[in-house]
């Protein structure tokens, strides 16, 4: 999850970029990042939803319940920022201050 040598950090702590939040494993190491207190922002990108109005942190949640995990870490944590995008596409398909923000982490 973290390159060796280089230690993203925003306010003091560490910062993640995790893809795949919703699935299985994802969401697992979502629940550990979010419980670690080294970790001070957790960007989570998972793609567009197809169905108009649902959000990431709505699919974050659903995929929490199903698998039991504790949703009160998604609900009472300021760590996490929802991000959608297409890691297909130039600049995972974000904004382009949204992308900047996220490159200038590496080199923090």
């Amino acid at each position: 999850m973290e390159r060796p040598g280089k230690r993203a950090r925003l306010d003091g702590g560490r910062v993640v970029l995790l893809t795949g939040s919703t699935g299985t494993l994802g969401s697992y190491i979502l629940a550990d990042l979010l419980g670690r207190p080294e970790v001070s922002t957790v960007y989570v990108l998972n793609r567009f939803s197809a169905a108009p109005g649902t959000y990431s942190s709505m699919r974050q949640l659903n995929a929490f319940e199903e698998r039991g995990l504790d949703t009160q870490l998604l609900t009472s944590s300021r760590k996490i920022l929802y991000l959608e995008g297409d890691i297909s596409q130039d600049r995972l398909g974000l904004t382009p201050p949204t992308y900047a923000r996220v490159c200038s982490l590496s080199s923090a």
